[in-house]
């Protein structure tokens, strides 16, 4: 794929290009290259292709058996006593026995209290129904992504799939919450953790602002001085071992269900994508025209503002594959795009508008110029987390998909009609898409 780089692009780079030169290791490519060479004991291809195929082979091996046993674990939960494990039952019994008793003894708010779990453990169960359902629906049918069903599960960050499957067997820690009157779990949060990083990063500055003002002759003794280092070491450490634990908060079902929803496929807007690429063909092979403001407009109504963002971007949606045969995704073209530039060859800083003498400074490193691997992907973060900037690459993306469906079809009537005329070559290739 080959996109003119634009205003949007330009704009998106420029955020970032202040931090190019302490940011991006532009030796770290080649070192990865040559080492992986030099594991091959300067090997030929045919080796190289036998070592790619056996990483291939095992990467494949390792996701079987993670949806294996992430089936096993739904089933044990289907064939087990719905709801909580025993020792969550026991719990909830006695929760139950002393609201009753309670109750009895003249406490009014005790049956409502009691009714509020009862309420709750029904919610939990129609709650783990639901989400066993979506792990065992396929991708492309609405379930959770194989990105994130099958993802680092050794990542407490970046991937909360085994907690949310650790829910159907009591590993996960399930919490009453006495103010919202419901029961929830104990989750890691990636936003929790960024929140301690940032407290340990404030804690420091205190830190070096106390030894400042002990060191250089103010009035603090040093009584004062050791307690409040302590105290500030103490937190630091607290925060720490939290972070170590997984930064854990509670969320509510409904929280979990969110980060679920989040993960999976939006089959909705997909069943949207594919009509519409299908009705701009056949207008396109009928002889309709392509009207550019309704199609847009109607891209960032239907699909824009009502799908799910992480699924436009990283799920595929065209029914288009690359060249190796995977399906290809926003993220991944617009990826492409950024490197290969308007020619197609390789984008350079000049083509993003940057002049020799801001080049020089922030790509001091040869090739000269070229933006490399690092920089497509810090160009692409900065596009990706920018909302606005963002929307407007997906809505460009899809009416350049739709304009091309509607090209097609006008590409396959003339074909026709050639043919029916005994005129099959007077048509050029240059006519497909």
């Amino acid at each position: 794929m080959s996109t003119k780089a634009d205003a949007g692009i330009l704009s998106a780079y420029r955020d970032y290009a202040s931090e190019l030169a302490q940011t991006i290791d532009y030796a770290t490519p080649a070192k990865v290259v040559a080492q992986g060479w030099s594991d091959l004991g300067g090997a030929g291809m045919d080796t190289a292709v036998v070592f790619q195929q056996k990483i291939e082979a095992e990467r494949r091996a390792e996701e079987k058996r993670k949806k294996e046993e992430i089936l096993k674990k739904i089933k044990e939960y289907k064939e087990s006593i719905k709801g909580f494990t025993p020792e969550q039952r026991a719990e909830l019994t006695n929760h139950c026995l002393e609201e009753s008793n309670e109750f009895g003894n003249g406490d009014k708010d005790a049956m409502q209290r009691l009714n509020a779990r009862i309420v709750s453990h029904d919610n939990i169960n129609a709650f783990k129904d639901e989400v066993a359902e979506m792990y065992e629906t396929e991708q492309r049918d609405g379930g959770v992504t194989d990105s994130f069903r099958l993802g680092n599960l050794d990542d407490i960050y970046e991937n909360q799939s085994e907690e949310i499957l650790g829910i159907f067997n009591g590993e996960t820690e399930m919490i009453w919450n006495d103010e919202t009157k419901t029961y929830g779990y104990m989750m890691n949060s990636k936003d929790k953790k960024i929140e301690n990083e940032t407290e340990i990063e404030n804690l420091n500055t205190q830190l070096n602002e106390l030894h400042d003002e002990f060191d250089f002759g103010g009035i603090m003794n040093q009584e004062d001085y050791i307690n409040q280092w302590s105290d500030i070491e103490n937190r630091i450490t607290e925060i720490k071992d939290d972070i170590n634990d997984g930064s854990k908060i509670w969320m509510s079902h409904h929280d979990v269900r969110g980060i679920i929803n989040e993960n999976s496929f939006d089959k909705s807007i997909n069943n949207t994508i594919t009509k519409v690429s299908s009705d701009m063909y056949k207008m396109g092979f009928s002889g309709g025209g392509f009207d550019k403001e309704s199609i847009r407009n109607g891209i960032t109504g239907q699909i824009i503002e009502n799908g799910n963002m992480r699924s436009l971007k990283e799920d595929p949606h065209l029914n288009l594959f690359d060249e190796d045969g995977e399906p290809r995704v926003w993220k991944d073209d617009i990826k492409e795009a950024i490197a290969k530039g308007p020619t197609g060859e390789g984008t350079t800083y000049e083509d993003l508008g940057l002049t020799p003498e801001i080049i020089a400074v922030l790509d001091p490193t040869p090739p000269f110029g070229v933006i490399g691997e690092g920089d497509v992907d810090a160009i692409f973060d900065k596009i990706d987390n920018d909302d606005q900037l963002s929307k407007k690459f997906l809505v460009d993306y899809l009416f350049n998909h739709y304009e091309k469906q509607h090209q097609k079809g006008i590409n396959a009537k003339k074909a026709r009609e050639n043919e029916a005329s005994g005129n099959s070559n007077e048509w050029t290739p240059g006519d497909q898409i």
